[in-house]
């Protein structure tokens, strides 16, 4: 069966009746404030709907939203909502977990207990599965789950990446492509779910999250210990905590990832027309000298001369293949 992709939109829906419309037929579970059925509000959700669970791509002006206990006893309340935004910010209330979130951070929604929010403008995809599902998946009661916020590791961040290329991708993918893009997310929140449960934010799962983004950004000169502390929300302190049994510090897996991927560039792509330097400029290093000493320290040769072997392999190898 393959998923469905729907868009849902208040661009046609007379001012004074969105929130109606927003609350009535998409958000269904959940009762938008009176301020805003009351005034003009814009909002625009692509979901994209599978046997295994949903994906949400949602967008909206300021929403106030509440889910009471006796709704939550008239409807049941199947779905477990694992969000995030991608930018803008919300307060969540949930089993006596006030949280104030902001884009990057997962948390999960249990639809079958009472919860209020309120986002501000903005944008936010999420995975919406069934209780059953979940429970399957956890192996146990999912009690724990109601207003927590999933820590920063290792399947939670790739989770974050796959969610936010998803929404990017979401209008221009194929059917297969989909039904393969919402298997996938699916298979992820469950892992995400069950590590979120086990544990709070873990030494591993932190030293993880680091090297996902040095992964991602190594390219950028500035990358510091500094910037990915902020970027995960963490301390510099904490994350030398987590690193203290590491043989290498996060400034030398920096430096490891830089040139491990300058080495790979230098042995694929020649004889390509990118130079030594244009390389050390794609892998982070402003300083084509030192780039040069520290490659050597590393790998025993000079970058130029491994190009220049490199080169002189590949054109006595088309020699002799043309004889």
């Amino acid at each position: 069966m393959s998923a469905s992709f729907a868009e849902f939109t208040t661009d046609d829906v007379p001012a004074r009746e969105r929130g109606d419309y927003w609350g009535r037929q998409v958000l269904q579970r959940m009762t938008i404030a009176r301020s805003v059925r009351d005034q003009s509000f814009a909002a625009r959700l692509r979901r994209l709907r599978g046997p295994e669970g949903e994906f949400w791509d949602h967008f909206s002006d300021e929403l106030p939203v509440a889910r009471d206990g006796a709704r939550c006893r008239r409807d049941g309340g199947d779905e477990i909502y694992v969000g995030m935004l991608l930018d803008g910010h919300s307060d969540v209330s949930q089993a006596g977990r006030d949280q104030r979130l902001g884009p990057g951070r997962l948390y999960v929604v249990d639809m079958s207990r009472p919860v209020r929010a309120h986002w501000a403008r903005h944008r936010e995809v999420a995975i919406v599965l069934r209780r059953k599902q979940v429970a399957a998946c956890l192996g146990g009661p999912l009690d724990d789950l109601a207003g927590l916020v999933l820590p920063r590791q290792g399947m939670t961040e790739l989770l974050a990446s796959h969610l936010r290329l998803l929404a990017l991708g979401l209008p221009a993918l194929t059917a297969q492509e989909r039904n393969v893009a919402l298997a996938t997310a699916v298979a992820m929140t469950c892992s995400a779910l069950r590590s979120g449960i086990e544990a709070e934010d873990t030494p591993e799962g932190l030293k993880a999250a680091v090297r996902l983004v040095i992964q991602r950004r190594y390219a950028d000169p500035g990358l510091s210990p500094s910037q990915i502390a902020a970027t995960l929300g963490y301390s510099r302190a904490q994350l030398y905590r987590a690193f203290a049994d590491e043989t290498i510090s996060i400034a030398g897996l920096i430096r490891e990832t830089r040139l491990a991927q300058a080495r790979e560039m230098l042995i694929h792509t020649a004889p390509a027309p990118e130079t030594v330097t244009r390389i050390a400029e794609l892998c982070g290093f402003l300083d084509p000298s030192n780039f040069s000493r520290m490659f050597k320290a590393r790998f025993g040769i000079r970058p130029q001369q491994l190009r220049d072997e490199i080169t002189a392999s590949v054109s006595g190898s088309a020699r002799l293949g043309s004889r």
